[in-house]
Formats: structure tokens, C-alpha cells, sequence
């Protein structure tokens, strides 16, 4: 299971069993988990040129 687009941050996910008409089991079959995301790093490089090389110190 993936999720994409979460903001950075906390989140909580539940995950419930339930029978064939969509009502929980009894007694309850569940789950919760709490995550955090981080922020994707952002590069940005600028003043290079395609296809120039940087000179050597």
C-alpha cells in the first residue's frame, strides 16, 4: 500500500476488519499506527551549462 502527495507531517492510519455486511467484527479487529513524513529535499543548482565543466582546485 502506498499513499502519495502526504503533506510532512504526523498522521494516524486505523485499519478495521469487517465482516461481509461491512460492520465490525466483534469484539473489534483493529489497528492504528501513527508516522511521520518528511520533507522531500530540494536541490536547485544554478549559474552551470549544460556541458560545461567545473574547474578543478
Amino acid at each position: 500500500m502506498s499513499f502519495d502527495h502526504l503533506q510532512p507531517g504526523k498522521h494516524t492510519l486505523t485499519v478495521q476488519l469487517v465482516g461481509n455486511n461491512h460492520k465490525p467484527l466483534t469484539p473489534d479487529v483493529k489497528k492504528t499506527i501513527t508516522f511521520t513524513t518528511a520533507a522531500v529535499p530540494k536541490l536547485t543548482v544554478s549559474g552551470v551549462t549544460e556541458g560545461s565543466d567545473h574547474p578543478s582546485k
